[in-house]
């Protein structure tokens, strides 16, 4: 077992953890699973679990400025470090990747505006292969790749099309690069076609550079992470889609070290009892190299909550114009109707793949401004817990610290870092 503050009393809840040799058979969106002979660790004592570490935090890097156009930060999708602690950012708003020094002095800015060498028409994510660095242009599909002191190497795109008819499924279209240069896809899955049940899970495929699918690695279900808003009586007339406030579909990530892929089952338990969720790591050709099982006592969601956050979310789509022409009572209606508010939270709502194969959890606030992280060896045991200001987006984590983003009161971005060291 391990602990973690309980986000309503502050007092701990535990999590136990058992070991089964198990292989995942068939697609991750049935979780059937059976004992086979792949080698997991079965050997730990419960005694292991009973008091984890409990790890300090300390932020100790901050940048951002209203002020100062190098370091006026707009919203970045994607973070990475490197191995000598600099920093990478990806600010679509801008087209450009800022590199920062491990102090926070801003080092240079790649790419920009345009379809050239290096430039992007609409920055998505970035990664590595090996020490090189990849950006992933979403509206060519092409990736730019640099070297860590901002060279451009040289790009290729992905070729993608699109369906001729309804009753087609949608061609894939690049998504990122596994660690060896591997192109990783999906179809597009476009957010009134989930809402409405047309397509009810991703499909995670390899692809080669010509836009040709390999294999197919994961069909991974959607869940309840679409809150849909629109008038029932006229769906026409308009509809708006947000991430569920209580989302309980699968977290996934692939590896950025290795060949694997990681998915935590989560959904929302019905009743207090035998409350529980599963990490999987898997090959992409399809072992399961463990499955673990985490028990825990969830925590109820009340009805004021849930109040607070229809309030807030229809005042904000009214501030920002959003389904005009309706009045507040009755785009809260809709809103109403539509939220998933299960009896109880998610165990957790964020899954980070930490740079030293650790894993990084998100567990419920513990109150308004803090949120505990649960830290996993790259076995999935339990090794830590550490506690995070409940507005800090981590991006990026190792056992030494954690790498984010957070906004102030004026919507400013910044980039924070906050050191991890033992209790």
């Amino acid at each position: 077992m391990f602990s973690a503050l309980h986000p309503e009393r502050d007092t701990p809840m535990y999590l136990s953890v058992s070991f089964p040799q198990r292989r995942f058979l068939g697609l991750l969106g049935a979780p059937m699973i059976v004992a086979v002979g792949i080698s997991c660790d079965t050997t730990s004592k419960d005694d292991d679990f009973l008091n984890p570490p409990v790890w300090q935090s300390e932020q100790d890097l901050r940048v951002g400025s209203i002020d100062d156009p190098d370091y006026s930060l707009t919203w970045f999708r994607s973070l990475v470090v490197g191995e000598d602690g600099r920093i990478y950012t990806a600010h679509g708003q801008e087209q450009i990747v800022r590199v920062f020094e491990p102090d926070g002095t801003l080092l240079e800015v790649l790419g920009g505006r345009g379809d050239g060498p290096g430039e992007f028409q609409n920055l998505g994510p970035i990664g590595w292969v090996g020490d090189t660095l990849w950006a992933l242009d979403y509206s060519l599909y092409r990736f730019n790749l640099f070297s860590p002191d901002g060279e451009f190497h040289y790009s290729f795109a992905v070729p993608f099309g699109f369906r001729e008819d309804e009753t087609q499924p949608h061609p894939p279209r690049a998504a990122g690069l596994l660690h060896d240069g591997t192109v990783h896809g999906a179809p597009p899955a476009f957010s009134h076609e989930v809402e409405d049940g047309t397509i009810t899970h991703r499909q995670l495929l390899l692809m080669t550079r010509g836009g040709e699918v390999t294999d197919s690695v994961a069909s991974i279900p959607f869940g309840n992470n679409t809150w849909a808003v629109y008038d029932p009586d006229d769906r026409m007339s308009g509809m708006m889609f947000s991430p569920q406030p209580y989302g309980d579909g699968p977290l996934w990530e692939f590896s950025p070290l290795e060949g694997t892929l990681t998915v935590v089952y989560r959904e929302a338990p019905s009743a207090a009892e035998g409350a529980r969720f599963t990490l999987i790591k898997r090959t992409l050709s399809g072992d399961t190299l463990f499955a673990r099982e985490y028990s825990y006592q969830p925590d109820p969601l009340p009805q004021e909550e849930i109040d607070s956050v229809l309030g807030f979310n229809v005042a904000r789509w009214e501030e920002a114009g959003i389904m005009r022409g309706t009045t507040a009572a009755r785009l809260r209606e809709w809103a109403e109707r539509r939220i998933y508010a299960p009896p109880f939270r998610p165990p957790v709502s964020q899954l980070v793949l930490g740079r030293d194969g650790s894993y990084w959890l998100r567990g419920n606030p513990v109150e308004r401004d803090l949120v505990p992280w649960f830290v996993l060896d790259s076995k999935g045991s339990p090794v830590g817990q550490v506690t995070l200001p409940a507005g800090v987006r981590v991006m990026a984590a190792d056992r030494s610290a954690v790498w984010g983003t957070e906004t102030d009161e004026l919507d400013v971005s910044y980039l924070v870092r906050y050191r991890i060291s033992p209790g």
